[in-house]
C-alpha cells in the first residue's frame, strides 16, 4: 500500500499518542475517532477498505485458523473451513424462520433444490418460539406489546411474521 505524507503523520501521531510498549509487542489503544481518521486517511483507488481478492483471505484465515489450533492444542479446528459458516449460518436462518424460500434469497441460490439441504440438518422435536401473523397494524401493536419481536415482512401473502420465545 502506498502511504502519503498524510497518512504517515496521522499514524506517527496515532503511534505516539496511544502507544503501550511490551516486548515484542506494540498494541495502540484508538478511539473510534482515531480508526476513522486512519481510514479517511487510505488511498481511495479502490471502492474496498480491504482486498477483496477470496484468496488472500482464505491464507489470511487458514492461518489464523491453524494458529488458534496449535494454541489451543486441538487439531479438529483445522476442519473448519471458510464455507462452514455459510453452512452454519443458512443452517441458523432456516431454524428460526422455517422458511426455506427466504434462505434461498438470502445466500443467492437460484433453485430450491440448493438451500434444501440445510433442512436435514435440523430437529424439530424442540420448538423455542411462538410464531404469529399479522396484517393490520392493531394485530402488530399487540404482539409488540406482548414481548413479540418481528421477523420478517412476507410480500407473497402480505402478512408480517412475529416471533417470541417459548
Amino acid at each position: 500500500m502506498k502511504a502519503d505524507r498524510k497518512t504517515v503523520e496521522i499514524v506517527k501521531e496515532l503511534v505516539s499518542k496511544y502507544i503501550e510498549d511490551k516486548p515484542r509487542r506494540i498494541t495502540l489503544k484508538l478511539d473510534w475517532k482515531d480508526y476513522r481518521s486512519l481510514i479517511n486517511a487510505l488511498p481511495k483507488n479502490s471502492e474496498y477498505i480491504f482486498n477483496p481478492n477470496i484468496h488472500t483471505t482464505r491464507q489470511n484465515f487458514q492461518k489464523q485458523r491453524n494458529r488458534i489450533a496449535r494454541t489451543l492444542q486441538n487439531p479438529r479446528i483445522r476442519q473448519i473451513h471458510l464455507y462452514t459458516f455459510r453452512h452454519w449460518f443458512a443452517t441458523m436462518q432456516y431454524y428460526k424462520t422455517r422458511d426455506i424460500l427466504y434462505v434461498k434469497h438470502l445466500l443467492g441460490h437460484k433453485q430450491i433444490k440448493n438451500p434444501e439441504v440445510y433442512t436435514h440438518l435440523i430437529n424439530f422435536e424442540r420448538d423455542d418460539y411462538h410464531v404469529a401473523f399479522t396484517k393490520t397494524l392493531e394485530e402488530e401493536k399487540e404482539l409488540i406489546e406482548a414481548g413479540f419481536e418481528f421477523v420478517r415482512y412476507s410480500e407473497k401473502d402480505e402478512v408480517a411474521i412475529y416471533r417470541k420465545r417459548k
